[in-house]
């Protein structure tokens, strides 16, 4: 259906209105209100604020305000402070020798195997 749709420039000019046309009756223009506002103010018709009781307890603006004068003067650490020294201890085990695998694998000689074209190679154990 997209690709059909745009395929022609009469149908795609008729898609363009029709959603031009939808959201100007959802949303409205400037004589006329949208569905979504009068959906809206038949939820809360005259547009009051909120009552007060509904509101909560909330702190006044005097009482949360964090930069009032009487606060405690910000104070930073210093740089010997915050850098590690790295310190520590030494994770590996005394007494213990390292693993040191064999290197001796049994093979003294290096063998070549050639195959011929048509040489079937013997499979066995």
């Amino acid at each position: 259906m997209a690709k059909g749709l745009f395929e022609s420039p009469k149908k795609a000019l008729l898609f363009v209105g029709m959603t031009m046309f939808s959201v100007a009756m959802l949303v409205g223009t400037e004589n006329d209100e949208g569905a979504l506002i009068k959906a809206a103010s038949a939820i809360d018709p005259g547009g009051q604020a909120p009552d007060a009781r509904y509101m909560g307890n909330t702190p006044s603006q005097d009482r949360a305000d964090p930069y009032r004068d009487d606060a405690p003067p910000t104070v930073f650490a210093s740089d010997e402070d915050l850098i590690d020294s790295a310190e520590g201890f030494d994770p590996t085990p005394e007494g213990v020798e390292p693993y040191e695998p064999e290197t001796d694998l049994g093979a003294s000689e290096t063998q070549v195997v050639r195959i011929e074209p048509g040489d079937r190679p013997e499979v066995g154990f």
